[in-house]
């Protein structure tokens, strides 16, 4: 018997060359090896190219900005017990379906939010080969009940999803991956995956607004950009000029509280002023009596140190 790399074992059967010399066994084995090295590390580079798309996907995404990938080096991110006719295939670090007949269900384990502010936003990509006439369709879901379908490998277009009441807030989902044979019992296999989404607690944490957008405020050559934010109810909170950079401020009541608006030499603010008004069905209301303007130049809010005594910047 004659062992390989994979722990398994071959019957060594005794072969001759073209010179009817007899092939010793150790020969064999190096042989095998050789053909196992060349595969693994042919699944590494396969593996490594997905991940640096990934990687590139979530850079450049206006819309996610944490990342889960799974390269499947095992099955500890993959839920065996709630998947069914599914094959791991170690050596080439793939799933496929398995013989139980012509569809295979992997189901993953739970990717959870960092608090009780539920996931959206999805991102997913899949490293996948499947065979013409073969299928796969994936879905998310939080509860194991209700599965909401998902486009892949479309790192344009996030998925939005609306969850219905008894669905619950998406504080964690799970993905599901329905394989589907072709006619010919061909199997699709995933190698890799990848669910790319939005946390709001990371935005919160690095006191970003849409960083993705916000990056390019130093690169702005001539667009007008708005940025909004999600924790605001998707509240306009700034708009980026060239030349002007306008930052909108809110009450805790959603109503707009200050207008600021910084052309880098001065900043103008805006500050609106709230109180009773009684309107003509006699029914007092608060509403917006005044906007009240004030004005503070580049000395003032960076002091005068800083100032050489040309009026330029020390």
């Amino acid at each position: 018997m004659a062992e390989n790399q994979f722990n398994t074992f071959t019957k060594f059967v005794r072969h001759v060359d073209n010179a009817r010399e007899p092939v010793r066994a150790d020969d064999i084995n190096k042989v095998q090896k050789a053909v196992n090295t060349q595969e693994l590390q042919s699944t590494e580079l396969t593996t490594s190219d997905f991940l640096q798309r990934a990687l590139f996907a979530l850079d450049n995404s206006f819309y996610v900005n944490t990342m889960f990938i799974d390269s499947l080096e095992n099955q500890q991110y993959i839920n065996m017990g709630h998947s069914f006719n599914v094959i791991y295939d170690a050596k080439t670090r793939t799933l496929t379906s398995g013989d139980a007949g012509n569809k295979g269900v992997i189901i993953t384990v739970p990717l959870a939010s960092s608090s009780e502010i539920p996931l959206n936003d999805f991102v997913i990509m899949v490293d996948e080969h499947i065979p013409l006439g073969a299928s796969i369709k994936y879905s998310l879901t939080s509860n194991g009940k209700d599965f909401f379908p998902v486009r892949v490998n479309d790192v344009n277009t996030p998925n939005r999803i609306n969850p219905s009441y008894e669905a619950g807030a998406l504080l964690d989902v799970v993905l599901r991956m329905e394989m589907n044979k072709n006619l010919s019992g061909e199997s699709p296999k995933v190698s890799s995956w990848v669910v790319m989404y939005n946390d709001p607690i990371l935005e919160r944490s690095y006191g970003l607004i849409n960083p993705d957008l916000g990056r390019f405020e130093s690169e702005n050559l001539g667009d007008v950009i708005l940025i909004r934010d999600r924790l605001q109810g998707d509240k306009l909170v700034k708009v980026v000029e060239p030349d002007v950079v306008t930052t909108l401020l809110y009450n805790e009541d959603g109503t707009l509280k200050d207008v600021i608006t910084d052309n880098g030499k001065a900043k103008i603010t805006e500050t609106m002023v709230y109180g009773s008004y009684v309107n003509s069905f006699g029914i007092i209301e608060t509403v917006l009596l005044k906007v009240t303007r004030g004005t503070e130049s580049l000395a003032e809010s960076l002091g005068d140190d800083v100032f050489d005594e040309n009026g330029g910047v020390a």
